[in-house]
């Protein structure tokens, strides 16, 4: 059985999550992409799935294989994969099963089953409104490391932004971050975080914002920063 939450999940510093993207319980569309995000040692969980262990099970008891969108590794503890059905979703709940089994997240202060209700209508697809903008470089020293990150405005509707982020002269790294209150967040924290950010090394990112489809729209620019 996937293991999704460790025996450390109650202190600072967790070996190893599992989250969801949307939250269980939340709506998406009958096609909609979801995403699987692995922290520290629960990596492992994801490195070899294939599109045939994974699978959803509609209301009726119906199995629904999904395909692989993108498996993102992260450059400092975490990873990701992105799914969607194959086939179009009929109204209902929808359950994550994974080698045939029904795994649990931490979530509401209980394990619960990786489940969401299939209700939410196709999305419009992602137009940015303005360019993206840094508004705010950290870095926040804590007892297992510091917390190093850029908060960029997305001035665009959508849940989630793509992040293709490179230094010059490295190989790039991409991850898929929520957008929360109209921003997201490019870097890591004292012990998790998709991407490893350097002292005093510049940055570039290129930002993709994604519907709960799958529509997506590239920003009209490139962001770029100097990590703290």
């Amino acid at each position: 059985m996937l293991a999704l939450l460790t025996t450390l999940a109650f202190a600072d510093c967790m070996s190893g999550s599992l989250t969801v993207s949307p939250d269980v319980g939340t709506a998406v569309p009958t096609r909609g992409e979801l995403v699987v995000h692995a922290y520290g040692t629960e990596r492992a969980q994801l490195a070899d799935l294939t599109e045939a262990d994974v699978a959803l099970r509609t209301s009726d008891g119906t199995v629904v294989d999904v395909e692989f969108v993108a498996q993102h590794r992260g450059s400092f503890s975490d990873a990701q994969l992105v799914l969607r059905p194959t086939a179009d979703l009929p109204q209902g709940k929808v359950t994550l099963l994974v080698r045939g089994e029904s795994p649990t997240v931490w979530h509401d202060d209980a394990h619960r089953p990786i489940r969401w209700t299939v209700n939410l209508p196709p999305p419009t697809v992602p137009a940015w409104a303005s360019a993206p903008e840094v508004t705010d470089n950290e870095r926040i020293l804590m007892g297992c490391g510091p917390s190093i990150w850029a908060t960029v405005r997305t001035d665009v509707d959508a849940p989630w932004v793509d992040v293709t982020l490179a230094a010059r002269g490295a190989e790039p790294v991409t991850g898929r971050v929520a957008v929360k209150d109209g921003a997201i967040r490019i870097g890591h924290g004292m012990c998790s975080g998709l991407f490893e950010l350097e002292r005093g090394t510049s940055y570039t990112a290129e930002l993709t914002a994604v519907a709960a489809d799958g529509s997506r729209a590239k920003a009209p620019s490139p962001v770029r920063f100097v990590a703290q």
